[in-house]
């Protein structure tokens, strides 16, 4: 199988990079914003390991409907 055969497809890697953009967008947040992720992630009751995308951007965009983050 060729190495082309194997990559993503454009759109899959926009939608990581989208992801990856919106945790590292996290970096800025308040210190309360970020105990209040910290919770939304322990609360979805996966450890970290296994939290995945889905789970991680449900907790943002709560904590940004709850505070402001900025």
């Amino acid at each position: 199988m060729s190495y082309d055969a194997q990559e993503a497809p454009a759109n899959a890697a926009r939608q990581i990079a989208y992801y990856f953009g919106l945790i590292a967008d996290t970096l800025d947040w308040k210190h309360e914003a970020w105990l209040a992720l910290s919770a939304k992630l322990q609360a979805s009751g996966k450890p970290p390991h296994a939290l995945d995308l889905a789970v991680v951007q449900a907790a943002i965009d709560a904590v940004r409907a709850e505070q402001e983050v900025l």
